[in-house]
């Protein structure tokens, strides 16, 4: 039993430590995304969100009702957690699905196509790619917000675990880290600009010409 709690103390000492690591890296700015919670409403810029949760499949089903809708949309079906924020237009429904423990994907639901897409992918291999980053660093791919006028998304590389054994390790690792942004298209996840520092300008959005092909 002894060994046992030594070995969950190391374990919580190795987190904290992580966390400070990177923490002053990730404070600059906030992801204007909420969590969804089985048979809790939430509400963002007058619509309601609402999450159902089938117990025997573990299948969550996730709706949004506008102020113009008659009755609720389902947007998003998945089996673990989701963050969500509302475009300004309220088209689209911007998500940050957490579909593993140390796994998100960002997607796009469509309120008016009933469909939905994933938009990350492109920037998560230039980050791969550009950054070179350690093994024993865990990252994910995770939106923060639209831009004014819905058509571009701004997506951090978030650190999420530091692989290894001990709290001095974890410090030392932990400075490797590389807080970098990526500002990508709504409806293809093109990459429009790659901001390769923990600052970004609070106009992230490139114009809407930028480095398209």
């Amino acid at each position: 039993m002894k060994f046992a709690a030594t070995i969950e103390l190391i374990a919580c000492v190795i987190v904290l430590a992580a966390s400070a690591a990177f923490a002053q890296a990730t404070a600059q700015r906030i992801p204007s995304l909420v969590g969804l919670t089985p048979g809790k409403d939430l509400r963002l810029k007058g619509a309601r969100f609402t999450e159902s949760f089938d117990p025997s499949t573990y299948a969550r089903t996730d709706f949004i009702e506008r102020a113009g809708d008659q009755k609720p949309i389902v947007f998003f079906r998945h089996q673990r957690s989701i963050s969500v924020s509302l475009a300004h237009a309220q088209r689209f429904v911007l998500i940050n699905d957490y579909l593993a423990t140390q796994g998100c994907r960002v997607m796009i639901a469509d309120l008016d196509a009933h469909r939905d897409w994933q938009i990350d992918q492109t920037a998560d291999q230039m980050y791969q790619r550009d950054a070179s980053p350690d093994e024993r660093l865990v990252t994910i791919p995770e939106a923060y917000e639209f831009s004014p006028d819905d058509k571009q998304v701004l997506i951090g590389m978030d650190l999420v675990y530091i692989s290894v054994g001990t709290a001095q390790e974890a410090n030392q690792v932990g400075t490797l880290y590389k807080k970098w942004w990526f500002s990508v298209d709504t409806y293809t996840g093109r990459v429009l600009h790659e901001y390769k520092a923990a600052d970004i300008p609070t106009r992230w959005y490139a114009p809407a010409t930028a480095n398209r092909e």
